[in-house]
Formats: C-alpha cells, sequence, structure tokens
C-alpha cells in the first residue's frame, strides 16, 4: 500500500512542475494586442460599420461625444521588453511596451513622442481597454487596446 502512495505523489509533484514549465512557456510567447484607433467628435455622425461590435461601449464610456470614426485597426505583437509601433494620424505614432504580466492583468507602457503622453497601462485579458484624449481634428482620438491570451 505504501508503495502505491509514494508512486501516485511522485507522478502528482511530476505533473504539477509539468504544468508549471508549460505555464511559464506560454507567458513568455508574443502576445498579440488588437488596436483600434478613433477619432471622436461632439457632432453626431452615423455609426462607423467598423465599430458595431463596441459602438454601445463608446457612448456609455464617452458620452460627450457623439461621432465616432474609425481611423485605423492592427494588430500587433507584443514582446517582453520589446517596443510596438501603432500608427496614428499626422504622421504620428504611439509606442508600446510590453513588460508582463502581473496578477492576471498585462502591462503595458503607452508613450506618443512629440506629446505629453508616457503612462503605463493595466490591460485586463479579453476586456476592451480604452485610452483617450489626444487632441486631433476638433475632437479627441481614443486608442482601443484588445489583448487575446
Amino acid at each position: 500500500m505504501r508503495r502505491w502512495r509514494f508512486g501516485f505523489l511522485c507522478m502528482l509533484v511530476t505533473g504539477l512542475f509539468a504544468l508549471g514549465a508549460v505555464g511559464v512557456a506560454h507567458a513568455a510567447g508574443p502576445v498579440k494586442l488588437k488596436t483600434v484607433v478613433i477619432h471622436a467628435t461632439k457632432k453626431p455622425s452615423k455609426p462607423h460599420p467598423g465599430l458595431k461590435n463596441i459602438q454601445k461601449s463608446l457612448k456609455k464610456t464617452f458620452g460627450q461625444y457623439k461621432g465616432f470614426t474609425l481611423v485605423s485597426k492592427e494588430v500587433l505583437k507584443l514582446e517582453k521588453g520589446k517596443v510596438a509601433k501603432l500608427k496614428l494620424p499626422k504622421s504620428r505614432s504611439a509606442l508600446i511596451t510590453y513588460k508582463g504580466t502581473k496578477k492576471k492583468q498585462h502591462k503595458l507602457r503607452l508613450s506618443v513622442p512629440k506629446s505629453k503622453v508616457n503612462i503605463d497601462l493595466s490591460v485586463k485579458p479579453r476586456k476592451m481597454f480604452y485610452q483617450a484624449g489626444l487632441k486631433h481634428d476638433g475632437g479627441i482620438l481614443i486608442l482601443g487596446l484588445y489583448i487575446k491570451d
């Protein structure tokens, strides 16, 4: 009977170590970041077809703005410690640095050269995260970030 318990315990410990190794390998790989750049204005406009899935969320979050236009969509692959470039209108760009995960949230650094934007973000996986504030053509730019891990 002791032999059976010892064998079972050894298999259990080995299995847990194997699961831990797989989890570390998964976290170390690149993360896919889906981005949308949206121009928001206070003038009402028709709903943009590219924003159909998040239109209600945009209206709720940015209630003072009535018009939302999709500027661009892009998928970036983020690797820990490396910088990815997101194209913005008027030949600008946002730099996104992936810092890894902490407490089931992805840590990012967002900076826009030639502006005052240089902030750390905590993005929950599988939830749309909005960062707004850059002035653009009588409105603002909203960056929508979605990480699927």
